[in-house]
């Protein structure tokens, strides 16, 4: 990506069905997080669906493209973050998450 200093990071996060289904369907393209990684626009988050305990082995690759943090007055608590991202398509865990695009 252009602006980049270092190849963009991937990111592995837990995701409820519920959300997950949303993030598939094109409905939702944003992730409400804790702020404790160093979240960059380009770096990939690879959406892992977990129901009970447990990984159902669908997941889904994005891409940051926004992210917006440090805003408490519009009730965003400090160390937080909202990051924007651009979906793919899911597919089942026995494929590379890596080489999802």
């Amino acid at each position: 990506m252009k602006n980049r200093k270092s190849d963009p990071d991937l990111h592995e996060l837990k995701i409820l069905p519920k959300y997950f289904q949303a993030v598939r369907n094109g409905n939702k393209t944003f992730e409400l997080r804790k702020h404790d990684r160093d979240y960059k626009v380009g770096d990939y988050l690879l959406l892992r669906e977990y129901d009970n305990g447990d990984y159902t082995g669908s997941f889904m690759k994005v891409v940051i493209t926004y992210i917006l943090k440090d805003c408490p007055e519009y009730g965003l608590y400090k160390d937080y973050c909202i990051l924007s991202f651009r979906s793919a398509a899911a597919v089942s865990c026995n494929k590379d998450p890596l080489l999802v695009d």
